[in-house]
């Protein structure tokens, strides 16, 4: 039914904004741990960096549980570490949590960070480096809102005084075009950059964002066909332009089949939701019209 899409009552759920909230509070409260124990004592800064990060000069297997402790930490001497990582994580994970459950958006920021761990240790194996950090949790994150909704629109102030407008693609290629050239930079060639930086880190967590859209487990849905469950997370995402083109163009002579009207109204719906409803062509806005009549939706 319209009225079970949750991008059409306002706001998703509270238990799924709450996911979000939690992850973005335990991040801020380890580090508030991480600056309360260096308070009014001679524990150095780096001293839970060093005892719970990962070490690319001494890394070993026994080391593995690090994997579940080096991105709850981030840089003691840098809050805007962690400012730039809790604003991808609140940005792309609220609209995400209309197309993913919470349990999956939680596993796909927690495996983006332990793949884009062990992508850094690769190749920075035998450096002095530590990562802590969940920026590749991020980035994954940001790769799968950015495949999502890749033509949606919004505005940064640049500098905090320059408005540009910015697509999520653009964006993520912008990001991923530095960690490139920062790879080339101190793993291809062995120059030393003035400042830590683990861009292998933020290429393989935005990789597990990608493979998430492509082969997860929550398949698009082709032309015509219904999704798995009406009103489940799962079953809203995006369809590809080529079909939405087709759905623009189909005639409407008479009524519409009930299953084909709801998957074509579900197609329809994620429409508006990725690009917004004044890009519904007057075919689709028909069809909106017939379901409105039909389901006894008003206007």
């Amino acid at each position: 039914m319209l009225s079970e899409r949750p991008y059409l009552r306002g706001n998703s759920s509270p238990g799924n904004s709450s996911t979000v909230t939690w992850l973005l509070a335990v991040l801020v409260g380890c580090y508030l741990i991480q600056v309360a124990l260096t308070v009014g004592n001679t524990t150095p800064p780096t001293a839970a960096v060093e005892a719970l990060g990962l070490s690319a000069d001494d890394f070993a297997p026994t080391d593995s549980w690090r994997l579940a402790t080096f991105w709850l930490l981030h840089s003691p001497t840098n809050l805007l570490h962690l400012l730039v990582v809790a604003s991808g994580v609140a940005f792309a994970g609220r609209s995400l949590l209309h197309h993913i459950s919470p349990a999956r958006l939680t596993m796909l920021f927690v495996g983006a960070n332990s793949v884009g761990a062990l992508a850094w240790l690769a190749m920075r194996q035998g450096t002095s480096e530590i990562l802590v950090g969940s920026s590749a949790g991020a980035f994954g994150l940001l790769a799968l809102f950015a495949s999502i909704y890749p033509a949606r629109e919004f505005r940064i102030l640049l500098l905090f005084a320059f408005p540009v407008t910015l697509r999520p693609k653009q964006l993520l290629a912008l990001l991923l075009s530095v960690d490139l050239a920062t790879v080339l930079i101190v793993d291809v060639l062995g120059r030393e950059l003035p400042f830590a930086y683990a861009a292998p880190s933020h290429l393989a967590g935005a990789l597990v964002g990608w493979c998430y859209y492509h082969f997860g487990l929550e398949r698009r849905s082709t032309a015509g066909e219904a999704p798995t469950a009406l009103g489940s997370p799962e079953a809203v995402l995006v369809r590809t332009e080529p079909t939405l083109a087709a759905i623009g163009r189909s005639p409407l002579p008479g009524p519409t089949p009930t299953e084909d009207l709801r998957a074509r109204v579900d197609t329809i719906l994620d429409k508006i939701s990725s690009q917004g409803i004044a890009s519904l062509t007057p075919s689709e806005r028909r069809l909106l019209d017939e379901a409105r009549t039909r389901w006894g939706q008003p206007r």
